[in-house]
């Protein structure tokens, strides 16, 4: 029995001819009913085009709508199921089976380990290989030919070994034998399931398939096991197969030249004996219109106005296509823009966009794939909501680790037990690694499930209710469907596993079905529109560049194809594209193509080779061009301007300013789905915001808080308060750094936040304060074994007996310094071993210094290590105003009570030593040393030790002594300093210090400041507005004056009306 060949002109007289037929065969059913026990089937390649064709047989058959019963359209895989359902046969496993011979055979094969085992998933270039020899047709007994075959080829010797271990794999595969003692069993997957279609069709077709009439429509190619499943059935069956010669998209009857790419499955099935007809052409095509754009957001929006435009005159939205060559770059722009417009839409062989359950399933992948080397990101990607709830903020976790430069997961994982400030994040880090070391090195496909679910739902913290569970859920069924139980390596299941999560990744993007048609150029093949928008029509996408195989390329295929004829040839690609495009401009009377001139980031993009044929003499110039995004400009295929809620309110700001976003701001917001009071607030917030950026140096009358004006302390913004009880009271560093810049300490010391490290620009090198830590933990240390644990308060410590502290041995030096050092670098460690002993050489001069020092005074002993106490002074008005230090260590010097803090830095000048500093704030821990020894009735010393200088130089040594007769005076500058530094954290005064002393430039210390980044030091407007707030006084009341106070402090004295209350007096 042989095939009849149906050619029409592009797929609109194609579908109409098989409609046509299917008129006919309908009428002939309703003469005669007893044919419709044998179904006339419509035998499609997609799943869409199944669809599409219901809907136009429905629609055809409305005026006789018995014409139509009796007619089963399906796409090829169906058929072959329905096939083995009616023999009895079953096929079991699937592509993911196929994957696991394959990559089992090939790890066997040396020259294929050579080359791809060392790469991640570098086997995966010989599976893709592999498949294609089976879906040509591959049996085992060919192994032998098309290796001697393999010898005739201009290969090197390395390549031919590699070409014909491939082979020897693919025979291996097909003889479905299987390694490490599994059971037998027929061997699933696409090509397997057709090829057993066959056999079975073939032992008896009646059975099989009973079939009045087959109808193929819409095959253009198809691999070599579905060319033999077509041949078979319509060597057997009535068949009449209707195929696409598009015309020439340059006009007139002829067929397009790329037509050829067809004549594979003519020959195939047509034989020697079928019969061809060439039907009549169908109306012929409107010319396609153009048009361009600048970005992919701008296209999508020109495509959406226009869709927009057809559906308000009518137009049904399934009538409408919109195909996507590059779906990756216009999904989500067009997604946004439907959105916008309200337009209705289905997405239909497109991957879909990853959503939130996605990603999570997209980072565990990533952990399963990378193990401990796994970006540190991708690992908090990973982790459920019971597990991030155990940590603070997320984002704060990774602004500290990355602060820290810990970027993989492995650094995480504690070498010992150790207490931090990030104990939590270490803890669920062991917990992921010890779950994923109980992976068992083989085992059941079960028993790596049971192990898989306790790293989800015990490691990570995922709630078996979340959607990520859900979709894990059906990966668990996808992979026992497709890998039974079999027996598996752990890297196997890791492999199959985190595929399988990728796959599971994406979310659907619109509907099932229904609304605006949005596919790729293969689902697209076959079907008709009433409008056709085809987007992306760019060089390097349509056509698209020929990737060839590197493990079996065309050189090696081309010799093969005597024998396989149907192996697949990667340069055919060219061709099948050219048919795609002459297709889609036969697919609708109605075609648009547009293209990009940039892409998203603005890198030039250049037309497509087949949008300049269509043009020919005319430039691209002349073709009109979608308005921008924000543009005002009407559509140039509409007078009407179309725009969404966003656009709207954007163009609107743009042209009208704030006046304009007051109104736009709150339909903004609720248009995201927000409460109408949340979204009235929120705008409110960013209005003020707005007139604060607009405003000059001298108004608003209240600072922005950019500028430091953040407003008193509340539930919200928890300031250090100098009044606050004596368990509250803030720590006097904190103070000095207030004074030194507050609106630095804020970003610091309130807000703990960090300037964002660049891991790629950062070396590891000798931190100053890190040195200084080792230091002191050092000295600590030293101490400790006589003196005890450190905090404990003052007044307990001055009641003990003073304890010798003899200087260690130098292997116990070393022990302690190598402790430190290793303390304080913590995960750094693990990358920069020599770190350790590097930090411990930097650290001894300094410990040197600080023997030499301890030998020449020659003290009582010590009372105490890390010793916590406080100060306390007196506002005018008689408040207490109080400040909490430690103390790095505390003894008796000749019977008198010392406290002592460390400095590793270089010994200061004269003009910047502790007392000409006091005055300004911002070196006060001396003085409050100094005082709290006079509260607690055992006045002594408060001193700063640099262990820089000379330990013989008196300088080194900078105290404040209760007993001078300066020390009244030092008092007075110690209370006024905390006065003024209190009165600006009662008025939330926590501006920038963009000046310095002079107001006529930068403050030094600015260029190395650690807030930098979060600061306008670099504005030189910022630094007017300051400048003018400083100079005039009563600008901005008494938050003005607070500022101004605490300006004062850095060292010029600014006249200013006396406060409330105040005393006044000369300040310090």
């Amino acid at each position: 029995m042989a095939a009849r060949l149906s050619i029409a002109r592009g797929p609109r007289a194609c579908e109409e001819a098989l409609l046509g037929r299917l008129v006919e065969l309908g009428e002939a059913s309703r003469r005669d009913t007893g044919l419709l026990a044998r179904p006339v089937r419509v035998l499609v390649p997609s799943s869409s085009l199944r669809l599409h064709l219901c809907d136009r047989i429905v629609r055809a058959g409305v005026g006789a709508p018995r014409a139509m019963l009796g007619v089963t359209v399906q796409p090829l895989l169906a058929l072959a199921g329905e096939i083995l359902e009616r023999s009895g046969e079953v096929v079991r496993g699937g592509d993911a089976r196929i994957e696991l011979l394959a990559l089992r055979f090939a790890r066997r094969e040396a020259s294929l380990r050579e080359a791809y085992g060392a790469f991640e998933d570098g086997f995966g270039a010989a599976l893709a290989s592999v498949r294609d020899l089976l879906d040509a047709g591959f049996e085992a007994d060919f192994s032998e030919a098309l290796q001697e075959r393999l010898d005739d080829t201009p290969l090197t010797r390395e390549e031919r070994r590699r070409a014909k271990a491939l082979v020897r794999v693919a025979a291996e595969v097909a003889g479905q034998s299987l390694p490490g003692g599994m059971e037998e069993m027929t061997i699933g997957g696409r090509s397997a399931l057709l090829a057993a279609a066959r056999r079975a069709f073939l032992a008896d077709p009646e059975r099989a398939l009973p079939t009045r009439m087959l109808l193929v429509h819409g095959f253009a190619d198809a691999t070599g096991r579905a060319l033999d499943l077509l041949e078979a059935l319509s060597r057997n069956l009535p068949t009449e197969v209707f195929v696409d010669h598009p015309p020439d998209s340059l006009g007139g009857d002829a067929a397009d030249p790329a037509s050829r790419f067809v004549e594979p499955i003519e020959a195939r099935l047509l034989g020697g004996s079928g019969e061809r007809e060439e039907l009549p052409p169908a109306e012929p095509p409107s010319p396609a219109t153009f048009f361009l754009a600048t970005s992919p957001t701008a296209e999508a929006l020109e495509i959406a106005r226009r869709i927009r435009g057809l559906l308000d005159d009518g137009e049904r939205p399934e009538e409408i296509g919109v195909v996507l060559r590059a779906s990756d770059v216009y999904l989500l722009p067009l997604r946004r823009a439907f959105d916008e417009l309200a337009i209705p839409f289905s997405t239909l062989g497109l991957a879909g966009l990853a959503d939130a359950a996605g990603r999570r399933l997209l980072a565990l992948a990533a952990l399963l794939t990378e193990l401990e080397e796994v970006g540190v990101e991708r690992w908090l990607d990973a982790l459920g909501q019971e597990a991030a709830s155990a940590l603070p903020l997320l984002f704060e976790v990774r602004l500290q680790l990355r602060a820290q430069s810990i970027t993989r997961f492995g650094a995480l994982v504690p070498r010992e037990k150790k207490t931090s400030p990030a104990e939590g994040i270490h803890g669920l880090a062991l917990a992921t690694k010890n779950a994923l070391d109980e992976l068992p090195p083989s085992a059941s496909l079960s028993a790596y499930l049971e192990a898989f679910t306790h790293l989800r739902r015990d490691a990570l913290g995922w709630s078996p209710e979340s959607e990520a569970e859900e979709r894990v859920r059906g990966v668990e069924r996808a992979l026992r469907e497709g890998l039974a139980d079999a027996s598996l390596e752990r890297d196997e299941f890791l492999h199959f596993c985190a595929g399988a999560l990728r796959s599971a990744a994406p979310a659907r993007v619109g509907g099932a079905g229904a609304g605006v048609q949005v596919l790729d150029t293969t689902e697209s093949r076959g079907r008709t529109f009433a409008h056709l928008f085809v987007a992306g029509c760019n060089r390097g996408a349509f056509p698209r560049p020929v990737q060839e195989d590197l493990a079996f390329p065309d050189e090696v295929r081309m010799p093969l194809t005597e024998l396989l004829p149907d192996l697949p040839i990667k340069a055919r690609a060219r061709l099948e594209d050219r048919y795609l495009f002459a297709t889609l401009l036969a697919a609708s009377p109605a075609v648009t193509l547009s293209w990009r001139t940039a892409d998203e980031d603005g890198k030039a993009q250049v037309v497509s080779p087949f949008i300049e044929r269509l043009l020919g003499d005319r430039a691209t110039e002349s073709v009109p061009r979608a308005p921008g995004p924000h543009s005002t400009e009407p559509s140039p295929a509409c007078a009407s301007t179309l725009r969404g809620t966003r656009q709207r309110a954007t163009i609107a700001c743009l042209e009208d300013g704030r006046p304009a976003l007051a109104h736009a701001l709150p339909a903004i917001f609720s248009s995201s789905g927000m409460d109408a009071r949340e979204a009235a607030s929120l705008s409110e917030v960013r209005i003020a915001l707005v007139r604060a950026f607009e405003a000059g140096p001298r108004s608003p009358q209240l600072l922005a808080p950019w500028l430091g004006f953040l407003g008193p302390p509340s539930e919200d913004l928890a300031l250090p308060n100098l009044r606050a009880a004596p368990d509250e009271a803030p720590h006097v560093t904190t103070i000095e750094a207030v004074a030194r810049c507050a609106w630095q300490a804020m970003i610091r010391k309130v807000l703990d936040l960090e300037e964002e490290p660049d891991p790629l620009a950062e070396l590891p090198s000798l931190n100053p304060r890190e040195l200084g830590s080792v230091v002191h933990m050092v000295l600590q240390g030293i101490d400790e074994p006589a003196v005890g644990p450190e905090g404990l308060p003052l007044e307990e410590v001055i009641e003990r007996t003073p304890a010798p502290t003899p200087w260690p041995p130098p292997a116990t030096l070393e022990r302690l310094l190598l402790k430190a050092s290793g303390k304080v670098l913590g995960a750094r460690l693990e990358r920069f071993p020599l770190l350790e002993r590097i930090f411990a050489a930097g650290a001894r001069p300094f410990l040197e210094t600080a023997a030499a020092i301890r030998e020449l005074e020659r003290g009582d002993g010590a009372l105490g290590a890390e010793v916590s106490g406080m100060a306390r002074t007196e506002t005018p008005e008689g408040d207490a105003l109080r400040v909490r230090f430690r103390a790095d260590r505390v003894e008796r010097i000749a019977g008198r009570l010392v406290l002592t803090d460390y400095k590793t830095g270089s010994l200061p000048d004269s003009g910047q030593r502790p007392r000409s500093l006091l005055p300004k704030g911002t070196m006060l821990q001396g003085m409050a040393y100094a005082l709290a020894s006079v509260d607690i009735g055992d006045p002594g010393e408060g001193r700063y030790l640099y262990l820089k200088g000379d330990p013989e130089d008196p300088a080194t040594r900078q105290a404040f002594d209760t007993a001078d007769d300066a020390f009244a005076g030092e008092t007075a500058a110690f209370a006024n300093a905390l006065q003024a530094i209190q009165g600006s954290l009662e008025g939330g005064v926590m501006f920038p210090r963009l000046l310095d002393a002079k107001k006529t430039g930068q403050p030094g210390g600015c260029k190395h400041c650690e807030a930098r980044a979060a600061c306008l030091t670099d504005d030189s407007t910022a630094r007017r507005t300051l400048l003018a707030w400083v100079e005039e006084a009563g600008l901005g009341g008494e938050d003005g004056e607070r500022l101004r106070e605490l300006f004062a402090l850095s060292g010029r004295t600014i006249a200013k009306k006396p406060r409330k209350g105040s005393k006044g007096g000369k300040k310090s």
